[in-house]
């Protein structure tokens, strides 16, 4: 089951077009730079409201670390990209 629907999507990315990759890059641009802004927000709201450094150090790090996961889920997603827009020219 899980072959079939990954060959299903690599034939459909194999299909786009440029314009079609180019949005698709946009896309993933902005959600990662909207988790690193969500990201800021919490870790912010966590600095000036919660006053306790043993809360404040440990989700600091989780939200960079959700904000990270997320950025690099994106790049890599749009990597693949690129990889079957070059196999299918």
């Amino acid at each position: 089951m899980q072959t079939s629907q990954f060959s299903e999507e690599l034939r459909r990315r194999r299909t786009l077009s440029r314009p079609q990759i180019r949005a698709e890059f946009w896309k993933y641009f902005v959600l990662a730079i909207l988790s690193w802004g969500v990201a800021g927000v919490i870790i912010d709201h966590l600095i000036t409201h919660v006053h306790s450094a043993f809360i404040d150090i440990p989700a600091c790090l989780l939200t960079s670390l959700v904000a990270a996961f997320l950025s690099v889920i994106s790049w890599i997603k749009f990597r693949n990209l690129g990889a079957v827009d070059k196999q299918a020219s």
